[in-house]
């Protein structure tokens, strides 16, 4: 026997009616529900080119900014300093900056007293001063002791007062000016140092060059699975599932993840993700 059509379309609607009536209700409760906390171990970086889509303005907000030029490769764009054959005189030493083969280049006095040429691969910062970094065995980066003052437009010396021999701890190829250790977790995200203390070198790594998004809102692929999701379907996550959502911050956790990086002090962890009770990552040094 054929059912009625007439009768099956008008189950239909019935059907339908309901689902559209239970729809606004349901909604409500879930808008109720506890957020389920985010698993920051389970989060893992994905970089600020997954995050432009759904941020534009706050990319075009962070572009140029000094977080974006807080370290990045030495190129035709990012160098300030004149390498058109300059000396500079320092203490009884003439370092020279220039070019080679398109390579910026800086004539120095080395590890062993003696002056040669050594490669700079990136620029460190911007303003008011920008500093050079150069390779050296065992994943070592080095900070030059000679600056760019980026608005007088000319190269200092930033221990100007200071004889420093070559074997002195404070020589810019001894360890106070080693990025690995001084200096790189500041400026790049999540950088992990790794250094193998019985081979005494370094395998630092990092997911994004200059300081990202996810240098303070933690890695992003939990916040990017449930972006991409329909609006109806996002579940109720912590934060939108951000590991840390600074707009929402209490004051003093705020200020744990932003002072690690605006504060003098020396580093007792290798964390890679800011935040936290500062004591336990860091040692501060007051005025």
């Amino acid at each position: 026997m054929t059912a009625d059509p007439l009768l099956r379309w008008k189950r239909i609607g019935l059907a339908a009616t309901a689902v559209c009536a239970l729809m606004p209700p349901a909604w409500v409760l879930r808008q109720h529900q506890a957020p389920v906390p985010v698993r920051a171990e389970a989060a893992t970086f994905v970089g600020r080119e997954i995050c432009r889509p759904c941020h534009e303005a706050a990319d075009e907000s962070w572009l140029g900014s000094d977080h974006d030029r807080a370290m990045a490769p030495a190129d035709e764009t990012t160098v300030l300093g004149d390498f058109n054959d300059v000396v500079f005189t320092s203490h009884g030493l003439t370092p020279r900056f220039f070019r080679e083969e398109g390579r910026y280049m800086v004539n120095n006095e080395g590890p062993g007293g003696g002056m040669a040429d050594f490669e700079i691969t990136y620029t460190f910062g911007v303003e008011p001063l920008q500093q050079y970094l150069v390779p050296f065995p065992g994943g070592r980066l080095q900070c030059l002791n000679l600056a760019w003052d980026s608005d007088r437009g000319e190269w200092f010396d930033l221990n100007p007062d200071l004889i420093i021999p070559p074997d002195d701890w404070l020589h810019w190829t001894r360890p106070a000016a080693n990025w690995n250790t001084m200096c790189s977790e500041c400026h790049s995200t999540a950088v992990r140092k790794r250094y193998d203390p019985e081979a005494d070198t370094f395998e630092t790594t990092w997911s994004e060059i200059a300081v990202g998004c996810e240098t303070c809102h933690g890695p992003g692929s939990l916040h990017n699975e449930w972006a991409k999701q329909p609006a109806v379907a996002r579940p109720q996550l912590a934060d939108a599932a951000l590991v840390k959502d600074p707009s929402g911050m209490p004051q003093r956790d705020l200020v744990n993840l932003c002072m690690p990086c605006h504060s003098r002090r020396g580093g007792l962890s290798d964390q890679g993700v800011m935040g936290g009770e500062p004591l336990d990552s860091m040692l501060p040094v007051v005025l």
